[in-house]
């Protein structure tokens, strides 16, 4: 298990324990309550963490969080086209820093190129539409995440990223080296059944963002409020966070792009493994 591994189980098992606490303490400590909750629904006395709250920053600092991942992938990016078509090896931090967080051995031998191209792609894109969601589309209230929100905000594009370049070959490796026609050739159904969920899922997240920015305007565009009212149209008419909703298919395509196969040598051990005999 390499450090990304433990990493992302770290966090899950983190944010899991605090949606146990959440749904079966009937008081949950108010401090709990301050660190994973932000903007409307922080459920806290007012004054109550005076120390703490001197730490609050405003919610429209999300914007930084998408300058720094479209920043973070388009660079992973560039690097890996880099050294798929022009032999040109990452530099020596980036090396060292995935020699630090990838497994000695890939979970995907070569071949799986295409794959990752496609996910960082799809992924430069989606932390792309959410930075001109902040620029030009949203509305911020005036309410606050704490500082730790904002960190792990900063951190989590990053992470993401590192996680997909590392699902592949080693840059450095002979095998990584491809023309395009060879990295064409690797397309199979699951990159286009990816590509499509991602598209589709992604408008709807898009659309359901416009539409709670437009509970905030009125008809000539202009910001004539800040507080929240019931949004129509579209997935709400269904769900009652059509924007997670989206979110959670735009992961789930980045998975189905990846398509990860099951190799002959993957369950060696299985086939090898001895068997009970029927009696006759």
């Amino acid at each position: 298990m390499n450090a990304l591994c433990v990493l992302w189980l770290l966090l899950a098992t983190i944010f899991f324990v605090s949606l146990l606490v959440h749904w079966f303490v009937n008081n949950p400590p108010l401090l709990l309550n301050y660190f994973i909750r932000y903007g409307k629904s922080r459920a806290y006395k007012p004054g109550r963490f005076t120390q703490l709250e001197c730490f609050d920053l405003p919610k429209r600092f999300f914007t930084h969080f998408y300058i720094v991942a479209v920043m973070w992938n388009g660079m992973l990016f560039a690097f890996h086209v880099r050294s798929l078509f022009w032999r040109i090896t990452p530099p020596d931090w980036l090396e060292r820093l995935l020699d630090a967080v990838r497994a000695p051995t890939n979970a995907f031998d070569n071949g799986a190129e295409l794959s990752i191209v496609i996910a960082q792609l799809l992924m430069l894109l989606h932390v792309t539409i959410r930075l001109y969601e902040c620029f030009f589309v949203s509305v911020f209230s005036n309410t606050t995440i704490n500082v730790l929100q904002y960190a792990f905000g900063l951190v989590y594009y990053v992470i993401v990223g590192l996680t997909l370049i590392c699902e592949g070959p080693d840059m450095r490796s002979r095998g990584a080296f491809l023309t395009i026609k060879q990295l064409l050739d690797q397309w199979r159904c699951h990159h286009v059944f990816g590509v499509i969920v991602f598209l589709w899922a992604s408008f709807h997240h898009y659309y359901s963002h416009v539409i709670l920015s437009r509970l905030r305007k009125d008809k000539t565009g202009h910001v004539v409020r800040t507080t929240h009212s019931i949004p129509y149209g579209d997935w709400f008419e269904f769900v009652s966070c059509p924007h997670y909703l989206a979110e959670i298919l735009i992961y789930l395509a980045l998975a189905l792009t990846l398509g990860r196969t099951i190799r002959k040598e993957d369950v060696s051990w299985y086939l090898k493994a001895p068997r009970l005999q029927r009696p006759s």
